[in-house]
């Protein structure tokens, strides 16, 4: 198409002439007069066939340009369709992929899921198993404090024992020394009534006439300290029964204190056994709660595997939602292809009876 014509003012009329209006042709570019009037301006030359010959040339360019539309259609689609075409194929083949790779997803999820619940129930067990080895370690615990009572009551039992017998030793030996005493007491009553007695007979000797009541008395004196002298006597055979009787209580006293000090280190050995196995239970629960927390490992990262997939079948998801939704795309572009095509299919008939008015 030509630019629109562009009005030139006319030169100042003159005097009683009519004004007048020269106009631009828009196809032949010469310049024509018409009288200045209102309303809209031809675009061509009155007197010639310059309307014909201007429509003629646009049915021409409408046809080339219609036939460039064509070709260019043809071309798009002749270049496009086989790769659309490739595309559907692909979008089929890849969402019957994410369909099969979707079920087994969930196939490996139920999996994860099963073995999540396995594992959560071999995490109750072992943790049922570490409260029980918990409650046995409590009653070795209670079993081991009540052996080490019995054995601290044994110890001071024997302690108390040996204390009494040590008590009844100290008690005998004083016994022993007092008796001891009291013999030599006695022996030295006995040497100085022997001196006596010597004494007496000489001068009883010596004055046997003179001292028959002297003699009596001497020999009622010497009954006396004969009588006692065996009382003497017999308070030192006393004085070794005790002190035999004393030794054999303090033996019988040592021998207790070796049973009790024999008892006391059966009650240690007692109790080495109960932390022994305090110790091995406290390993196995140790253990328990080691392969507890294995189980809760596990659990979790059977979890985090079930999130991946299912994080990633979403992923599969929106990839394949956004290939159709690409794919849609595509078919609307084609739509307005076409669309367009129908327009300038329609538009010279609309253009023709437009010139056909003016």
């Amino acid at each position: 198409m030509s630019t629109p014509s562009s009005e030139h003012p006319a030169p100042p009329p003159s005097a009683g002439a009519p004004a007048v209006q020269l106009l631009t042709c828009d196809h032949c570019g010469e310049r024509f007069a018409r009288p200045k009037a209102t309303g809209r301006p031809p675009k061509y030359c009155p007197d010639k066939t310059c309307a014909a010959d201007a429509k003629a040339a646009r049915q021409q360019h409408g046809g080339d340009a219609l036939d460039e539309r064509l070709a260019r259609l043809a071309e798009l689609t002749d270049r496009h369709a086989p790769a659309l075409r490739t595309q559907l194929d692909l979008l089929t083949e890849l969402r019957e992929h994410l369909l099969a790779r979707n079920s087994a997803l969930e196939a490996e999820a139920e999996r994860a899921l099963t073995e999540a619940q396995a594992a959560a129930v071999a995490a109750d067990a072992a943790r049922a198993r570490a409260e029980a080895a918990d409650r046995q370690a409590a009653t070795d615990r209670a079993a081991r404090q009540a052996a080490e009572q019995a054995a601290e009551q044994a110890t001071a039992r024997a302690a108390a024992t040996e204390r009494d017998a040590w008590h009844q030793i100290a008690v005998h030996e004083r016994e022993r020394g007092k008796a001891e005493s009291r013999a030599a007491a006695a022996e030295a009553t006995r040497a100085t009534l022997a001196a006596d007695l010597q004494a007496l007979r000489d001068a009883a000797a010596a004055e046997r006439e003179h001292a028959a009541e002297a003699l009596a008395a001497a020999h009622t004196r010497i009954t006396g300290l004969e009588r006692a002298l065996a009382a003497a006597q017999s308070d030192l055979t006393v004085a070794g029964e005790r002190l035999n009787a004393a030794t054999e209580r303090a033996r019988a006293a040592e021998s207790a204190r070796e049973r009790a000090l024999a008892e006391a280190g059966a009650a240690r050995t007692a109790a080495e056994q109960a932390r022994a196995e305090l110790t091995a239970e406290r390993r196995a629960r140790d253990a328990a709660q080691r392969a507890a927390e294995a189980d809760r490992t596990a659990l979790a990262v059977a979890t985090a595997q079930l999130e991946t997939a299912r994080h990633q079948a979403r992923q599969a998801e929106s990839r394949a939602a956004a290939d159709d939704e690409r794919a849609r795309a595509d078919a609307r572009t084609i739509a307005e292809l076409h669309a367009q095509l129908a327009v300038q299919l329609s538009a010279p008939a609309t253009a023709d009876g437009v010139d056909d008015g003016l």
